[in-house]
């Protein structure tokens, strides 16, 4: 695989829009015309070549790699619709923001708002995720409208708010509010969650693998019963990234909490059961 390498040398102050750095705007370009890209940083706009080693034959390569990024490092991998992006270090807020496809790599933690206004593609996260994973930003209706976010860590409180659609899986332990408010798709917490669960959800599946230590009162207890589609969500998943194959173990009987009932809502928590 052919890379192309974009290394950050110059220290920033304040925040760095990193938007213009994705496949769909760098791959064809000569060296010289991504060293003249401008990139917001602070309260100035600086060409990339004042701040990033750029190597690799931009023409040829099939990947974009970013190094050396700092936590101020914002919009990363923002709208990006096809390729490979992969970033070294710390990502700032709104990681793979409005992405519509492709695949988008963190080799480290990011920040808030991951994913926000996802509408496809592949975010995979090899560390923590801040606040509001997969959420609507206020003002929007709906938060994660489609693809895949895999966060090999914890994640932070409002995990999934009004998501549309798409899968959320997170390896670790999660907040407060997961899944509030969800109007569809599915969300996977392997770890500890906090507090009030689903609270406000109308539809969609929230799949744990340790029961909550309170539920509210709106969510109904509807038994132990064997879905038919958990197989076949495991077998995507797998399918789809070698960092899944341990799904395929997991057990196919769950205890169904249905609600959230305040808000009429017809959504789903299932807990396995081992």
């Amino acid at each position: 695989m052919s890379k192309l390498t974009l290394t950050l040398q110059t220290p920033v102050s304040g925040r760095l829009d990193c938007s213009p750095l994705i496949p769909d705007n760098l791959l064809g370009k000569t060296q010289a015309e991504i060293g003249k890209i401008k990139l917001n940083a602070g309260s100035h706009n600086v060409s990339v070549n004042k701040l990033f080693k750029v190597e690799g034959s931009p023409k040829s390569a099939d990947e974009v790699v970013l190094r050396g990024l700092k936590g101020q490092a914002d919009n990363v991998g923002a709208a990006m619709t096809g390729g490979t992006l992969t970033v070294h270090g710390t990502a700032g807020d709104f990681i793979g923001l409005n992405m519509q496809g492709g695949t988008l790599i963190a080799r480290g933690g990011v920040g808030r708002w991951a994913g926000r206004g996802m509408r496809d593609g592949f975010l995979e996260i090899h560390g923590d995720a801040g606040d509001y994973l997969a959420s609507a930003f206020p003002g929007d209706t709906q938060g994660l409208r489609d693809g895949i976010i895999h966060v090999r860590g914890n994640a932070g409180s409002r995990i999934g708010e009004r998501m549309r659609r798409g899968i959320v899986i997170i390896d670790g332990d999660a907040g407060d509010y997961c899944g509030a408010k969800m109007l569809a798709g599915t969300i996977i917490a392997c770890g500890e969650l906090g507090r009030f669960t689903g609270q406000g959800m109308k539809r969609g599946t929230i799949i744990l693998l340790e029961e909550p230590e309170t539920m509210a009162a709106t969510f109904n207890d509807c038994g132990y019963y064997e879905p038919a589609f958990l197989s076949l969500l495991y077998r995507h998943l797998t399918n789809m990234s070698r960092h899944l194959k341990d799904l395929s173990d997991w057990p196919a009987t769950v205890k169904r909490i249905a609600g959230d009932t305040a808000v009429g809502g017809k959504g789903e928590i299932l807990i396995l059961q081992a």
